[in-house]
């Protein structure tokens, strides 16, 4: 029997955004020669399933969800290798709300979810290191519009994620 991929549903901000978040992505990955990933809050990652699942099951979850806005304000970090340094997301429900609507779609039931966009990836960094990052990185306020899901595949902690297609959010 052959074992299914791995795929990730994301939201990413777009625009103006995407890149100020991205321009300091890689000022992080290339001052600690870190894995470079791109800009993305994880809606549900580590799904084993088909691709075709992977994609119709999005379908039907884009279409019980509405777009929103998403904030992001405030560093953390832990001791995580994806949550090394990140933003927080605030959490009007709308992303909790999308998160229970995946795990049901999925059939899947995960207990936490920290909503956060990760700057940087790694291991081994102090909090003296992730200060000196957050410095490096300057205030970083923003939001953008959440109207899409981005089906990723992730099947390595590699953070090689190779994206496999993007479905608007809801009815127009």
């Amino acid at each position: 029997m052959m074992q299914d991929d791995k795929y990730s549903i994301w939201l990413m901000p777009s625009g103006r955004t995407y890149s100020l978040i991205r321009e300091k992505i890689e000022l992080l990955s290339k001052t600690y020669n870190s894995p470079l990933t791109e800009p993305h809050i994880t809606i549900l990652g580590s799904i084993d399933c088909t691709k075709r699942d992977a994609i119709e099951k999005t379908k039907n979850l884009a279409s019980q969800i509405r777009s929103f806005e998403v904030s992001l304000n405030g560093f953390g970090y832990a001791n995580e290798f994806y949550e090394s340094l990140f933003l927080n997301a605030k959490d009007d429900g709308h992303l909790k709300d999308a998160r229970e609507k995946a795990m049901n779609a999925f059939g899947i039931k995960r207990e936490g979810f920290s909503p956060h966009l990760s700057l940087f990836y790694g291991e081994g960094f102090s909090d003296v290191d992730k200060r000196k990052m957050i410095k490096m990185v300057g205030n970083l306020e923003l939001s953008f519009l959440a109207d899409k899901l981005h089906v990723y595949l992730t099947n390595n902690r590699l953070v090689t994620a190779n994206k496999i297609t993007t479905i608007p959010i809801g009815r127009e």
